[in-house]
């Protein structure tokens, strides 16, 4: 795992602009969030979980965002729903995020120190993402960017890793 600075992390990131929103991943009394954005890809084996969909059981994302901190759908004017939802209305939790599913990213800020994300959709869904991590010593992250060249993964204090997919021989 390779630190780096964040000019390679934001240039990808960026990347997310436009591309479709397929496949949400969450609850099951946790906060957690996948998302599967862009082509699907098939996957080499497929998952058996009566839990996801077909579509999610064969395909993966060509870019995919694990988050594991705190997270917010908002509206301009309105709360959604967000992670904490999962201990107390899993369903609303849900509903909610269904509302991404077929929309594009239109817009994607990067807010400093902690590289927290606001992310835009063009259904004027706004995801934001609250990096809270901040122990270094519990070694958490925040969330992780997933493309096919590998993962970024933004850590404590918005420290950011990158794990190449390449393996050197």
């Amino acid at each position: 795992m390779n630190k780096l600075n964040d000019n390679n992390f934001i240039k990808s990131l960026k990347k997310l602009k436009n591309k479709k929103c397929w496949s949400v991943i969450a609850g099951d009394n946790t906060s957690f969030l996948l998302i599967d954005l862009g082509k699907k890809i098939e996957r080499k084996e497929l998952i058996n979980n009566n839990k996801l969909t077909d579509t999610q059981n064969h395909y993966y994302g060509e870019c995919i965002l694990m988050i594991y901190c705190n997270w917010r759908l908002d509206t301009i004017d309105c709360v959604i729903t967000g992670g904490e939802d999962c201990h107390y209305s899993e369903e609303r939790m849900l509903d909610g995020l269904e509302s991404l599913y077929g929309k594009k990213i239109t817009n994607l800020e990067i807010l400093y120190p902690a590289l927290d994300l606001k992310i835009s959709f063009n259904n004027g869904f706004i995801l934001n993402i609250f990096c809270c991590n901040t122990d270094k010593e519990s070694l958490n992250f925040n969330y992780c960017y997933y493309i096919n060249e590998g993962c970024y993964t933004v850590g404590v204090n918005g420290e950011i890793t990158f794990e190449s997919n390449n393996v050197s021989t």
